[in-house]
């Protein structure tokens, strides 16, 4: 029988201190609510430090069903009563107290001995005890104290009433061997501690925080503190969902269940980012765009590298990205997927105009591959150009735009109003290029290069009847970037529905 591990979620806190990553707090209830759903036992919500904090604590706690909320605080009587308060309104409450133990923070930030900080967390817990049943007691940068200082703190955090014990590398120092050496030792060493559960709290700064989690686990713990996304200060903390489906897909070495259920990971992940504006690198594990996508070369079929189903984070399906490495062999494949059956010598044209495309372009979606399909004269021609931009920004009035645009061989031009410079100069577009059956879905700016004139990156795509076109644009000026990428996703869509339309009356 598999042994039960309690995911203590510490996004609403810990991945709040992610620079550029933090949460309005009308923001960390939805989240919250996500977490809930997806079975998370108990979410941190926060440390109440004033009013606007206290008050977000307390309408997350409104939130929650299933999850026990958990309210960090320092061993100060003025912070446990803070908590207090706000845990008489909460059915289901946790007071995690925390207290530093190693050499370095007793010494230069708490400016306290042993045997005072000994008495601190005798104190803390006792107090915390009286207002909550479930009190959880942080050893802070546990992997850096004297191991026989550390397993007294411990001993006397159990005796005064802490039900959980949380190890914390709180500079990341540790590596997975020491992670199971200090858990093993508090196993053996601290008397009663069969009566509490055993934590840890794993940031990743060395790139270590899983291997360090599933280690501790290994050797005995029962709690792994995670963020979603691993977001966090610094370099993070160990990734709910890395911990979740490492444990689901290797349940012949990792003998755990937990209560989440892994199908909510993707979309919860995906609100994360409209609340945070994170986005995930393509290649992060598990909710990164790539982890079920390859690009077919010798990967000929994607399914032999999948070690996990789209299906079981919550992903729709795994997905084969066509390349300028992809083979023949893969090429064929694919385009009898979308209902095209060549010959040798109509495949022979087609794949070299596919490889005179991918040189390109990054990645060849299924409209493109119709369109070089039927194009049996060579690529078609971009259909819509870049001529000119004049915008009107910034914070006094409305923000307009001028757009030229090549159409056809004809200048047009066409000038609008929107909320911004890129909103005026996509509405001007759609005056340009009428296409109101096509919808924005994805706009993204990311600048390749460093410094002030950096040149930006963008990516968008335009999604409408059962299709989606991506676009990307180059320059300097961001907005030139946004509209030759707006530009890039339409030509798409024209060649597309040309094809389409050859196809059919063919």
């Amino acid at each position: 029988m598999s042994e039960r591990i309690w995911i203590y979620d510490s996004t609403l806190f810990a991945g709040d201190h992610a620079p550029g990553h933090s949460m309005r707090a009308e923001d960390k209830p939805r989240m919250a609510e996500a977490l809930d759903r997806m079975g998370v036992d108990i979410i941190e919500a926060g440390m109440p430090d004033d009013d606007s904090d206290i008050e977000s604590i307390r309408r997350v706690a409104q939130v929650l069903r299933g999850a026990k909320i958990s309210i960090i605080c320092r061993t100060r009587p003025e912070d446990i009563m803070a908590a207090a308060q706000i845990s008489r309104r909460a059915p289901r409450v946790r007071l995690n107290v925390f207290t530093a133990v190693s050499p370095q923070h007793m010494k230069h930030r708490l400016n306290m001995d042993a045997a005072e900080t000994l008495a601190v967390i005798r104190n803390g817990i006792t107090a915390a005890r009286a207002h909550a049943e479930d009190v959880q007691w942080t050893a802070e940068d546990a992997t850096r104290a004297e191991p026989e200082f550390l397993c007294r703190a411990i001993e006397t955090a159990i005796r005064a009433g802490a039900s959980t014990i949380n190890i914390a590398d709180s500079v990341g120092y540790g590596v997975p061997a020491e992670m199971a050496q200090i858990v093993q030792m508090v196993k053996n060493r601290v008397p009663d501690i069969d009566r509490a559960v055993l934590s840890v709290d794993c940031p990743n700064d060395l790139g270590l925080a899983l291997a360090n989690s599933l280690a501790a686990l290994d050797a005995g713990a029962r709690q792994v503190t995670v963020t979603l996304g691993g977001i966090g200060a610094r370099a993070g903390h160990a990734a709910l969902e890395e911990v979740v489906m490492a444990i689901r897909t290797r349940q012949d070495r990792l003998a755990y269940e937990t209560g989440v259920v892994s199908e909510y990971l993707a979309p919860a992940a995906k609100l994360l980012g409209e609340l945070t504006g994170f986005t995930p690198q393509p290649s992060k594990p598990v909710i990164g765009l790539n982890v079920f996508s390859q690009e077919s070369g010798i990967h000929l079929d994607g399914r032999a590298y999948d070690v996990m189903t789209p299906e079981s984070v919550g992903r729709d399906k795994s997905e084969l990205v066509l390349g300028k490495y992809s083979g023949r062999s893969f090429f064929r494949a694919k385009l009898r997927t979308l209902g095209f059956e060549l010959d040798d010598i109509a495949l022979d044209a087609a794949y070299a105009r596919f490889q005179d495309f991918a040189e390109r372009r990054r990645k060849v979606s299924d409209e493109d591959l119709r369109v070089i399909v039927t194009a049996t004269e060579g690529l078609p021609r971009e259909r819509v150009t870049f001529v000119g931009l004049g915008v009107k920004s910034g914070s006094f009035g409305p923000q307009e735009a001028e757009l030229e645009i090549d159409m056809d061989g004809q200048r047009q031009k066409a000038r609008a109003m929107g909320k911004g410079p890129v909103d005026a100069c996509f509405k001007a577009m759609r005056i340009l290029v009428p296409h109101d059956d096509v919808i924005l879905t994805h706009y993204e700016l990311k600048a390749l290069t460093q410094g002030s004139d950096a040149k930006g990156e963008v990516n968008v795509r335009l999604s409408g009847g059962g299709h989606s076109y991506n676009g990307i644009g180059i320059d300097p000026d961001v907005i030139v970037a946004s509209v030759r990428a707006y530009i890039d996703a339409l030509n798409r869509m024209l060649a597309g529905r040309d094809a389409e339309n050859h196809h059919q009356n063919a």
